[in-house]
């Protein structure tokens, strides 16, 4: 705390404070959170959901302790009056430098990783006989990180390293490619908001929505499938509650990337408002462990029950159907209807 009271503005004052404070806070308690997550869902491998809500735990846990990387020490460096050249220094320009980038990549992935889990649930409430009832495959999800990081590429790109031979250390500034307009054009303007938000929102809204619609106009056999049903209810829930929470607190970081930076980047409330929003990145990644577990009925949605099977035919001609425990432990109504069909048909 003594290091924010010498500061002399009150801009500077409050940003401190959020940066040196606030943040560790933050991101300390949401890799707890992300951790007993992370715990819950290695003890519920079975459940086919579970590798997707691995991998957003991994994104979340590693934007946290990124944060501290490339926010923290920085931050530290430039309140702390720390030597220019210092190891301080060093760490904080190999952190900015090197690690922002996949700091990036996290909020990628989690996002398109999100998507990947609606369009599966989709699939299989439209059409439980679809190859949706497969459990997602680890080379997916594997893809999708790999697809994040080289999205992200560029940004190692956007500086220059050179030997300081004053202060004996690696520095960086931004490279001829940073400052090309057509670059900031696509990247900024054009693809990180297309790809990153628009897109994923309206798509991961969308399906959600209709999936509900489905589930809403679905007629009730049993309480078993009542309860299954809630289930989805809850599952589509879930995904909508994380696409609103990743909007709210992302879209100050899609908002920042239409302002001329060079202008401003020296004033000091635009250094609050940009710490500021990198705080609500971190929120974000604290919020989802307690979406998992509001929305998942304190977990219990994630435990898999075993499958039943039932025989039904006349003498040598039997027909088998298995209620197959599908993508968030839901099988659509049309299973029962088409098993009853096949049944009557039997007979």
């Amino acid at each position: 705390m003594s290091i924010c009271a010498s500061q002399p503005e009150v801009w500077r004052l409050v940003d401190c404070l959020l940066s040196l404070y606030l943040l560790p806070s933050v991101c300390f308690l949401g890799l707890l959170l992300n951790g007993g997550s992370l715990w819950v869902f290695l003890n519920h491998r079975q459940h086919p959901i579970v590798p997707a809500l691995l991998i957003l735990c991994i994104c979340d846990s590693m934007q946290l302790l990124l944060s501290m990387c490339v926010l923290f020490v920085p931050a530290l460096h430039d309140y702390s009056g720390s030597p220019a050249n210092g190891g301080l220094t060093q760490v904080a320009y190999f952190s900015t430098g090197l690690l922002a980038p996949l700091l990036l990549t996290a909020n990628t992935a989690s996002i398109w990783t999100i998507c990947y889990i609606s369009v599966k649930r989709y699939r299989v409430i439209a059409n439980p006989f679809s190859e949706a009832f497969q459990r997602p495959k680890g080379f997916k999800l594997s893809l999708i990180a790999f697809l994040a990081l080289l999205f992200n590429a560029s940004k190692w790109m956007e500086y220059e390293w050179d030997w300081n031979a004053d202060y004996q250390l690696y520095v960086h500034k931004p490279s001829p490619m940073a400052f090309n307009k057509h670059y900031r054009l696509l990247s900024d303007v054009v693809l990180y908001p297309a790809c990153v938000y628009i897109i994923p929102f309206c798509l991961i809204i969308g399906l959600n929505l209709l999936t509900l619609r489905i589930i809403k106009d679905h007629r009730m056999f049993t309480v078993g499938h009542k309860r299954r049903l809630a289930r989805e209810r809850r599952s589509g829930m879930l995904l909508i509650a994380i696409m609103v929470v990743f909007f709210f607190c992302h879209t100050g970081g899609l908002v920042i990337r239409f302002v001329d930076m060079q202008k401003y980047e020296e004033r000091d409330w635009f250094i609050f408002f940009k710490d500021m929003i990198n705080l609500l990145f971190n929120v974000n990644s604290l919020a989802n462990p307690m979406l998992y577990f509001m929305f998942t009925k304190q977990f219990k949605d994630l435990t898999v029950r075993a499958k039943k099977k039932r025989v039904c035919g006349n003498g040598a001609a039997k027909v088998q159907t298995v209620q197959t425990t599908v993508l968030l432990d839901c099988v659509a109504g049309s299973v029962e209807e088409r098993t009853n069909v096949s049944s009557k048909d039997s007979q």
